[in-house]
């Protein structure tokens, strides 16, 4: 039988009740020892018509498209990902659980919990891993830093607290989550760059996108995920820089958006910060610093040289966030090109 997450139902699954967290656990320990295990459906999404349903059904979270894409993952490569999350680790231990469970971090919690033969909790007591994004990190450090380790991972992550045992993790639904741990690949997991930008091979793949065309590419037996990043790899240790489409153009120079953000919390840690590029009649994209703090905009500025500088500073009471505790990069916009618009932001 099919199990399917419908509407009357999201709600327990983005902010995980006790009752709905075991009731899926179970699912899950149960479709890892099935022969033939029914789809898991965790989407109220309209699914394509006629097209035989993969082993799970998981959205993305639309933060980077601004509409979330069907992903149909198998048990194989879900337990393949775990596996190797359990191998970096070294160590088994209760997950406590802090991400919506119907999207890929918070599942694969689940999915982890269950290989592992360890239930998730709820609370932090007894427990040893947890998985957040860096939004959640300003709201309980201290007792983050009783974990043996907390996977940070959802967007670029500069100037996360001291103290805390932080493994920044790269990964996607895609990948069945995260596949890159503090640079490095985890066990199966093939990394590569081809003209600037990442691409990932390994069994953690998605089998493919349910409605729309995938991003792979075959290479002689390997298939490649395109992931739409940019980064570099140095020494089979991989650095990523952002999206692709993020780079921003201003006077025929490329500025990446993170290394901006970087800076920018190297000299204000209290700060809240996304860099953008956005419309100028002279520069083609001035960049655009959009922070939640005090500090102002020309001492913001002063901490960047050169092209890096930016030329608009754009305060807002707080970040738009999807579900998952992602920036909502849609509604980011909208907000900036509104303050703009009302002549509200800081420019030089």
């Amino acid at each position: 039988m099919t199990w399917a997450c419908f509407s009357r139902e999201v709600t327990d699954l983005i902010a995980p009740t006790p009752a709905a967290t075991m009731s899926l656990y179970r699912e899950i320990e149960e479709r890892l020892q099935a022969k033939h295990p029914a789809p898991l459906i965790l989407t109220h999404a309209r699914l394509p018509e006629h097209i035989r349903l993969p082993d799970v059904i998981i959205e993305t979270s639309g933060s980077t498209q601004g509409r979330p894409e069907l992903v149909g993952l198998s048990w194989k490569a879900l337990r393949s990902s775990a596996e190797a999350t359990w191998d970096y680790l070294q160590e088994p231990g209760q997950w406590w659980l802090r991400l919506p469970i119907n999207k890929i971090a918070g599942f694969q919690v689940l999915v982890r919990s269950a290989i592992a033969g360890i239930p998730p909790s709820l609370t932090p007591a007894g427990s040893s891993y947890t998985a957040v994004v860096p939004t959640q990190v300003r709201r309980d450090p201290d007792i983050l830093r009783s974990m043996k380790a907390v996977l940070v991972g959802g967007a670029p992550s500069p100037g996360l607290p001291d103290n805390i045992p932080f493994i920044r993790t790269y990964g996607m639904t895609e990948t069945c989550g995260g596949c890159v741990y503090d640079g490095v690949p985890l066990s199966g997991t093939q990394v590569r760059i081809d003209d600037g930008k990442i691409l990932l091979a390994g069994p953690m793949l998605m089998e493919g996108y349910l409605g729309s065309q995938s991003p792979f590419i075959e290479d002689g037996n390997t298939r490649w995920l395109e992931t739409g990043d940019i980064g570099t790899l140095d020494q089979g240790r991989l650095t990523v820089l952002g999206r692709a489409d993020d780079i921003i153009i201003s006077g025929g120079i490329n500025i990446v958006p993170s290394l901006v953000k970087s800076v920018i919390l190297q000299k204000f840690p209290d700060l809240e910060v996304e860099v953008m590029g956005v419309p100028d009649p002279e520069w083609g994209e001035a960049v655009c610093a959009v922070v939640v703090g005090h500090h102002g905009g020309e001492e913001i500025v002063l901490t960047l040289e050169g092209h890096m500088r930016p030329r608009i500073v754009v305060h807002l009471p707080q970040m738009p966030l999807l579900s998952n505790g992602k920036i909502d990069k849609a509604a980011l916009r909208h907000a900036v090109d509104e303050q703009i618009r009302a002549g509200r932001a800081w420019r030089r």
